[in-house]
């Protein structure tokens, strides 16, 4: 039997090992930033082999600047689905690339990120402390699963402490 490796030490090595090369051979002065961001027990490093049974992948979220969206955007979503592995480590792999710059205020958590042709593309769950520009959304398909519970979640959470 194998050594389980945690769902963040995979994606970072799937970052530093496959996403990040491509990037630097195709778009070597593209500025950008990698996290690992969402729900999920490796976000928080609370993963284990039985975490493995339930949509477990090592998994990239890619930041792109908004100035940059238009020339590049485009070619580095389509660079990173045709030269991508299906898999790492064994495993399905998931990245996915954003371009979020706004000005998100308290209050403003669970609101939608809407293209100009009207489709929700996204969720904000938070703000940057150190810049009132940046803020920080989870994609559409991230949060679908949790959609198409909602109707079946009815005990009311603690919404947790705030940083503002």
């Amino acid at each position: 039997m194998s050594r389980f490796v945690s769902g963040a030490e995979l994606s970072r090595r799937l970052y530093e090992e496959v996403v990040q090369p491509i990037l630097s051979a195709r778009f070597p002065h593209l500025p950008h930033s990698a996290a690992l961001l969402g729900r999920g027990s490796e976000v928080l490093g609370f993963d284990d082999e039985m975490s493995t049974d339930h949509d477990w992948k090592p998994r990239v979220l890619l930041f792109i600047a908004e100035e940059d969206e238009p020339r590049h955007g485009a070619d580095v979503r389509e660079t990173l689905h045709r030269e991508l592995p299906p898999t790492f480590a064994s495993h399905p792999i998931d990245c996915e690339v954003y371009t979020v710059r706004a000005v998100v205020r308290s209050g403003n958590s669970g609101g939608p990120i809407i293209r100009p042709d009207g489709k929700v593309i996204g969720v904000v769950f938070g703000a940057a402390l150190d810049d009132s520009e940046t803020g920080f959304v989870l994609t559409a398909a991230q949060v679908k699963p949790t959609l198409e519970r909602a109707p079946m979640l009815t005990r009311p959470v603690d919404t947790g402490s705030c940083a503002a």
